[in-house]
């Protein structure tokens, strides 16, 4: 049924289990029992009529009769909404006699395969790609039927929680040749291992606020009218009482392609004795560093 329509039935005690018993866990999920028991618990409550309020779940007819953002003007994120805009979006529910849910969803499902776009896919309002779907007469049909998100990609795009790709990132992914939710994966580990690498050189410098001081102050100074902005951020550099490798850190962050300092730099990280080979080489990636498989540093 979730093949094909794109969700679980309800009420689908068979989901419930598994997910009880860990059996739908991924191999390196490190989910225990009490976790499986919480989520299995959540799934159960989604199914039952009106308990899903409690668990942000499903709730009956809001999408037809939005009743929240009628009475406050605001939507669920708390942003402030035109009443008459709302009235607009459900009016066809009750205008029309029959059908304009379907109606919707089917226009939604074949607006996937328009020629206006580069690939086939569910799109957000700013053009950047959600996922992809394959142009066949199935999923055309699935798309006619059930709508925009009964496809397998829409699936991996919500539970794994992916961002849509933007239209650079879109390009990239079709010359890549990878399925889209290998593209996907890989994406999501870079961006969290960039993340990693910030907050370690946040740890190095002070803190995120102490780097954000340094670099506002350097910017500033890069702004200037002065003939060589290099030696001008050098001084400052050299005035603060900060460890040399954070004043290596913060001037190659801020000169990326000057390469005086490179060796001093990679010799600094490799001295400290509180960082590990692999955040000294996601630090490195971060500044611009290229490290090889055998651990060789490039640049």
């Amino acid at each position: 049924y979730e093949k094909i329509a794109g969700y679980n039935p309800t009420f689908d005690i068979l989901s419930t289990l598994a997910t009880l018993f860990g059996w739908d866990d991924e191999e390196e999920s490190e989910d225990t029992l009490g976790d499986n028991l919480q989520q299995a618990f959540n799934e159960l409550l989604d199914d039952l009529p009106y308990t899903s309020t409690f668990t942000g779940g499903r709730i009956p007819i809001s999408a037809a009769l939005p009743v929240e953002e009628l009475l406050t003007g605001k939507d669920e994120w708390g942003n402030d909404v035109s009443r008459l805009e709302t009235i607009g979006e459900i009016a066809p529910y009750y205008v029309l006699p029959t059908g304009y849910g379907q109606l919707k969803k089917t226009i939604g499902g074949l607006s996937m395969f328009s020629d206006e776009h580069p690939i086939a896919g569910s799109y957000t309002d700013s053009g950047n790609l959600r996922f992809p779907v394959e142009e066949t007469p199935i999923n055309i049909a699935q798309a006619a039927v059930f709508g925009q998100y009964a496809n397998k990609n829409a699936r991996d795009y919500f539970d794994n929680e992916y961002a849509p790709l933007t239209p650079d990132q879109t390009e990239e992914f079709m010359a890549t040749g990878m399925s889209y939710s290998e593209y996907s994966k890989k994406k999501k580990a870079k961006k969290i291992k960039e993340a990693k690498a910030k907050e370690l050189i946040y740890s190095i410098v002070g803190g995120e606020d102490l780097y954000d001081e340094y670099t506002d102050a350097i910017n500033e100074i890069k702004a200037g009218v002065y003939v060589d902005r290099k030696t001008r951020v050098l001084g400052y550099l050299n005035s603060l009482d900060i460890d040399y490798v954070t004043k290596l850190i913060l001037y190659k962050k801020e000169f990326p392609n000057d390469k005086r300092f490179n060796v001093a730099l990679v010799n600094s990280l490799n001295e400290m004795d509180d960082i590990s080979y692999s955040e000294m080489e996601a630090i490195l990636t971060e500044l611009g560093f290229q490290v090889d498989e055998d651990g060789n540093i490039k640049w």
